[in-house]
């Protein structure tokens, strides 16, 4: 388990101690509660709290290399919080996932000169959108930090102006899934655009709460491929302790990513009786 606590896992990241105060504000802004050591991922280049009620996961994170795509899992919006940038992520199902999908899911991205960097099951999830090809549920990239554009995506991209940029329907969700999945997500990105304009100057209480009111409404215990929703997919995964590893300055998490979510979203439920959804 870590001994620090979120001031001083974020310090770790960060050169700049403002940065730190900028991203503790910014959560505040966000109605995100304060967390306890225990409670919080250190990732690779940040920390990840999985909410309490939304299925959605706070990433605090110094890196931005994330190409959007719709294989990559989806987030709102981009809170720059000085080193840091600040998304909320979309929740999934990450419990047997095979390997068969990452493979699937890493060829694909690599046909549309994606690269993924650090394929493997503990970073991927199914979003609750059925096709022919995956009736459990769509694979798509969990882990938003280094999904970066291959060397020839700029040059085709130059060349293939005109070509339409992939979209759900290209793997196999049909129409009305996919129009309702981007439905739900604009509508997400508006409520937050609406509650925290510019993501610097005070955010408006009353529209962030309704913000979060929508993202729960959105949120469902069950999932079910084809029923558009978010999904908290750490509250069906055992909570294990988070073992980490020190290389010099650095801590690596070792294990199941989705077992330290687990664990963490546990840890904050006993320590305030947050009802789980």
């Amino acid at each position: 388990m870590s001994s620090r606590t979120l001031t001083d896992a974020l310090a770790a990241y960060a050169e700049d101690p403002s940065s730190v105060r900028a991203a503790l504000s910014a959560l505040t802004q966000m109605h995100i509660a304060p967390r306890v050591e225990g409670e919080f991922i250190a990732g690779r280049n940040g920390v990840l709290i999985p909410h309490e009620r939304a299925g959605l996961v706070i990433r605090i994170e110094t890196n931005k290399y994330c190409t959007e795509h719709p294989l990559v899992g989806p987030a709102i919006p981009d809170v720059r919080a000085g080193e840091f940038h600040i998304e909320l992520a979309f929740g999934g199902r990450t419990a047997g996932i095979g390997s068969y999908e990452v493979e699937w899911l890493s060829k694909a991205l690599e046909a549309d000169n994606i690269k993924w960097t650090d394929h493997h099951n503990g970073n991927a999830m199914r979003l609750p959108l059925a096709t022919p090809d995956h009736p459990l549920g769509l694979p798509v990239v969990l882990d938003r930090d280094y999904i970066r554009p291959g060397f020839w995506r700029g040059v085709t991209h130059y060349f293939n102006r005109l070509k339409p940029a992939a979209r759900l329907e290209d793997y196999g969700v049909t129409p009305a899934q996919a129009q309702s999945w981007r439905h739900m997500q604009a509508e997400l990105g508006t409520a937050f655009k609406q509650a925290w304009p510019d993501g610097h100057s005070r955010a408006d209480p009353a529209r962030m709460h309704r913000f979060w009111q929508i993202a729960e409404s959105y949120t469902t215990n069950d999932f079910k491929p084809g029923q558009i929703g978010l999904f908290r997919g750490w509250g069906e995964i055992p909570a294990l302790e988070p073992v980490y590893v020190r290389d010099g300055c650095t801590r690596h998490l070792i294990g199941s990513k989705s077992n330290s979510f687990a664990n963490a979203a546990a840890r904050y439920h006993s320590r305030t009786a947050a009802p789980q959804y």
